[in-house]
């Protein structure tokens, strides 16, 4: 407004028809006249981000309070299985999904559809441990994962998400997140595997490359490709994946199915999210949120 009113005056003063007194003033009454809404603006600024600081406290929340004397299975082969399953999140007035159930025995490979909107993603962070069931259960080689030790689970499972975010580091540091004890060399194989080695060894930085802003300056493609080197590097018995072949060029798809096939083949439990059809081809129990389960033939 001060801006406005000097650009206004100025002229004035200039021909003479107002002399810099009365511009002064003028800025003055301009300057009151516009504070009760300056206040009001600055209140609606603290109400939105009030609401904001609410949505985010509902959403940690929603997070599941991991057990201090949760269990450890000695060994976990890989075996998930879905109990009469349902989620209800707080946002959500009736449940995204109700009474879903699937068995998938160690090696077993199963696969999730479904329209937008179904709960495909909600269902994976249930099994993930990042969600809590409204009813139900999921059972991990028998054992309800209610009682098992949540950050040992996740270090069971090869979990790549369909929203991806890093920290703000170096490719190596992401890598390390996922599992403190592997060398450079694990790290450049779990890359190799996911297709984007010849990337990083093409960038001056190489493993020390900078991830900023979540990893936002990386293309789509390659932000999922090292999502799934991330998940690699876990190196766990238990498969999951939100959509691996999202946003991925032909290439970079059979990158994806490649990988799924190795890990089929070494034993690995695997439950995709996908709409892709090869994928859906390969897996021998289909989960459709829309629907049913049914067998593959």
């Amino acid at each position: 407004m001060t801006v406005a009113v000097i650009a206004a005056g100025a002229p004035l003063v200039v021909v003479g028809q107002l002399d810099t007194g009365g511009l002064i003033g003028a800025n003055l009454i301009a300057v009151r006249a516009l504070l009760p809404f300056t206040r009001f603006m600055h209140l609606l600024a603290a109400f939105e981000k009030a609401d904001e600081s609410l949505a985010a406290a509902q959403r940690f929340a929603a997070v599941p309070v991991e057990p201090a004397d949760g269990t450890q299975l000695p060994v976990f082969r890989g075996g998930l299985e879905l109990c009469d399953l349902s989620y209800q999140g707080p946002e959500y007035p009736t449940p995204l999904f109700a009474g879903l159930s699937l068995s998938l025995e160690p090696g077993g490979v199963g696969a999730v559809t479904g329209r937008n909107g179904s709960g495909k993603s909600s269902l994976i962070r249930v099994i993930v441990g990042l969600l809590e069931p409204s009813a139900g259960k999921v059972l991990v080689d028998g054992g309800d994962l209610r009682q098992i030790d949540l950050a040992w689970w996740r270090h069971q499972v090869m979990y790549l998400p369909q929203e991806l975010n890093f920290l703000d580091g170096s490719i190596r540091d992401n890598l390390l997140a996922a599992r403190p004890e592997i060398d450079d060399a694990q790290i450049r194989a779990c890359l190799d595997r996911a297709g984007i080695l010849s990337f990083i060894d093409g960038h001056p930085d190489g493993l020390d490359l900078l991830l900023v802003g979540g990893g936002r300056n990386l293309a789509p493609g390659l932000r999922r490709r090292l999502g799934l080197a991330r998940a690699l590097a876990v190196d766990g018995s238990l498969v999951v994946f939100d959509e691996p072949t999202e946003g991925l060029d032909r290439q970079g798809a059979e990158v994806v199915y490649a990988l799924l096939i190795d890990l089929a083949r070494s034993g690995r439990t695997i439950l995709v999210v996908t709409h892709d059809a090869a994928i859906q081809r390969g897996a021998q129990a289909v989960l459709d949120m829309d629907t049913l389960v049914r067998e593959s033939a």
